[in-house]
């Protein structure tokens, strides 16, 4: 049986979109297209071109593109020119719109146009979770915030499915799980806006940190070009027990979460986070805001901040004291629940149904 040749288009690596190529390559016969949309503009422009260069001539029956950004609305359009089934994956920032951080597509007006005429267009939208489709965010706000395609796009009719992410690392090693933990609240995500200090929630962490002084904090993804303004702001010259990293090779970090007896996800808006399925992959303790797919991970591992307040914060780090669950439990909900295996056949469903 021939495979339904398919052109995968990516804005960047990264280790979600990665898996997804992989198992989109058993499903499909396969190329792939990475835009390098956070390289330059030029970069990003040149390589748009090209890609559409891919698409008017590269015989393919299925599109299939990450994120609703620029790029889809050139991929997209293009597909139905040609009369080609698409399928856009929405896996955050496209699902989001939140003004006063400048965060979410639809906060620019052409990037707005682009990401609805995507998702209006395209023959199918895959969300990660169902708040990318339609939610409101109460932990920001507690009298609401409305998030989700469906919610921020007016009268979008276009299908969706929503397909889990899976866990992006083999399952760790029983025996690893057992070691001892440090008792370390750690943290996890980039910042390429300084913006991005407050979404991550950690604005937070360095106030919770100077409130227990003798417990250990550690942050991993804050710029360098961030942290002299971060350690001001939050007058961190005085607070010893938080370490903040700019980055670190992905085997340090998830050595970092295995040593680690809790792990702390305060987002204000995220799709399904990579970083806390890692660590509770991991076996830490998770600790997250109840936004997106963060409640859905953590199930009842975990503890879940209701408002973004720094006493709720405080009161769920002092909880997790008392919490006596295994480092092996923790991980098998994350290893069984969230497979590649699973997500394969996901996929493979919604493709058949194109």
């Amino acid at each position: 049986m021939n495979k339904t040749k398919a052109l995968l288009v990516l804005p960047s690596q990264s280790t979600f979109s990665e898996l997804d190529r992989e198992l989109l390559s058993r499903l499909c016969d396969l190329d792939c297209v990475y835009l390098e949309q956070n390289s330059s503009r030029k970069t990003y422009l040149v390589r748009m071109i090209a890609m559409l260069g891919r698409i008017l001539c590269g015989g393919h029956s299925l599109i299939i593109v990450w994120f609703a950004d620029y790029h889809a609305a050139m991929a997209i359009g293009a597909a139905k020119l040609l009369g080609k089934k698409s399928l856009v994956f929405i896996g955050g920032y496209d699902a989001v719109c939140y003004p006063e951080l400048g965060m979410g597509v639809y906060c620019n007006a052409i990037r707005s146009l682009c990401a609805s005429f995507a998702l209006r267009n395209c023959s199918l939208i895959v969300a990660n979770h169902e708040s990318l489709l339609r939610s409101n965010n109460l932990y920001y706000r507690q009298q609401g915030h409305p998030d989700g395609v469906y919610n921020l796009i007016p009268a979008l009719k276009t299908p969706a499915r929503v397909i889990y992410n899976a866990l992006s690392i083999p399952a760790p090693d029983p025996e690893e799980l057992s070691k001892p933990r440090v008792d370390r609240f750690l943290c996890v995500g980039t910042t390429p806006r300084y913006e991005d200090t407050f979404n991550k929630g950690y604005d937070l962490i360095a106030q919770a940190a100077r409130l227990n002084p003798d417990r250990q904090f550690e942050i991993v993804g804050i710029a360098d070009r961030w942290q002299a303004r971060f350690s001001r702001q939050h007058g961190l010259e005085t607070c010893p027990n938080l370490k903040i990293h700019s980055y670190l090779p992905h085997g340090e970090v998830l050595e970092l979460m295995r040593s680690s007896r809790c792990f702390i996800q305060a987002s204000i808006s995220e799709g399904m986070p990579n970083a806390l399925m890692e660590a509770m992959a991991m076996g830490c303790i998770p600790i997250g805001s109840r936004v997106a797919a963060i409640p859905t991970l953590i199930g009842e591992v975990g503890i879940i901040v209701e408002h973004r307040d720094l006493a709720c914060l405080n009161a769920a780090i002092s909880e997790s004291s008392n919490l006596t669950i295994s480092p092996t439990l923790i991980s098998k909900r994350i290893v069984d629940v969230y497979s590649q295996d699973r997500r394969y056949k996901e996929l493979k469903a919604a493709i058949m149904e194109l």
